[in-house]
């Protein structure tokens, strides 16, 4: 794992301690923004499956 990998591991353990989200580590890497991220919890959390 890079470096942009392992902050990107980190963000998605800190988002599943706050939020109680469980976020694919492929949907921060590809979301690259913190709005993308958010839309992307959005729309899990839409669909029921968060």
């Amino acid at each position: 794992m890079g470096g942009h990998s392992l902050l990107a591991a980190r963000l998605v353990g800190r988002i599943e301690r706050s939020l109680g989200y469980e976020l694919d580590l492929r949907d921060v890497l590809e979301g690259r923004t913190v709005e993308r991220i958010c839309e992307r919890l959005d729309s899990l959390r839409r669909l029921g499956e968060i």
